[in-house]
């Protein structure tokens, strides 16, 4: 996926479009606020990171003992960020070359092939392009399938093939839930902000997940011994202290701060 990913940004950035994604990269836009732009960065690390269903603790928990958590998780931030900036490059690319006739505001499988036709070999970045997005669509499914699939294992003592068959089964009526609400119906406003067609997956970004990050805080802050903590990390006495008070006192507030604003604020306010 990495390789993929790299050569497609690297390729379509010899076409001509460097200069220009970098310029468009640094361009301050006045008309946004900062804290709209702190909220969007905020939730995208939820939902990147899965941090409100705890799939970082679940891998880590896979993790030897001598793995040192403070350096995996700067190589999961970094290539992370690699990703994040060749796949800027790789769309950026791709509507600059798009032919002017072609709806850029409105990306869906009407324009899409339009779009890659507009450059050299089109056809064999396409395929490359949508077999290195079904492996990124992979990752966190999976992850996010371990994490409930090991909870039912522990909770209720069942096996993992059985706990697998009702997590599918769970995920194929909430999918079915979800296409239905596409159809002409789904317009219909269930509260606020929300929509049928919008209701489950900005429900779980907006609310479920900054809900459970936030109690997450909660109990690795107040709950958890701080030996045990200390002894997991393994960082140094002064930067403990600090990540114990930040994990205490400003992640939880910071978190609930968000979700008022994301919530109450913005998308129920009628």
């Amino acid at each position: 996926m990495f390789s993929i990913v790299l050569s497609l940004a690297i390729y379509l950035s010899t076409l001509g479009y460097f200069g220009q994604a970098i310029n468009h990269l640094f361009i301050s836009h006045p008309d946004i606020a900062l804290s709209e732009i702190f909220l969007v960065a905020l939730a995208l690390a939820f939902m990147k990171y899965k941090i409100g269903m705890g799939v970082m603790i679940v891998y880590g928990s896979y993790l030897p003992y001598h793995v040192s958590l403070t350096k995996s998780t700067l190589i999961v931030i970094v290539l992370d960020a690699i990703i994040s900036f060749c796949s800027y490059f790789i769309i950026f690319s791709l509507t600059l070359a798009a032919s002017p006739d072609v709806n850029l505001n409105a990306l869906s499988n009407h324009n899409v092939f339009s779009i890659f036709n507009s450059v050299p070999y089109g056809l064999i970045i396409a395929a490359l392009f949508f077999f290195a997005a079904i492996l990124i669509a992979w990752t966190p499914i999976i992850a996010m399938a371990e994490t409930v699939v090991l909870t039912l294992i522990e909770r209720f003592h069942c096996s993992r093939r059985l706990a697998s068959c009702v997590l599918i089964v769970c995920l194929l009526i909430l999918g079915a839930i979800e296409v239905a609400t596409h159809l002409p119906w789904g317009d219909i406003k269930v509260v606020g902000y929300y929509h049928l067609h919008n209701f489950l997956k900005n429900m779980t970004l907006d609310v479920l997940m900054p809900i459970a990050a936030f109690w997450m805080a909660i109990f690795v802050g107040w709950t958890i011994p701080p030996q045990i903590t200390k002894a997991e990390l393994n960082f140094k006495p002064g930067f403990y202290s600090l990540w114990l008070f930040l994990m205490r006192y400003v992640v939880p507030v910071a978190i609930a701060i968000v979700l008022f604003t994301v919530t109450v604020l913005e998308k129920l306010a009628f």
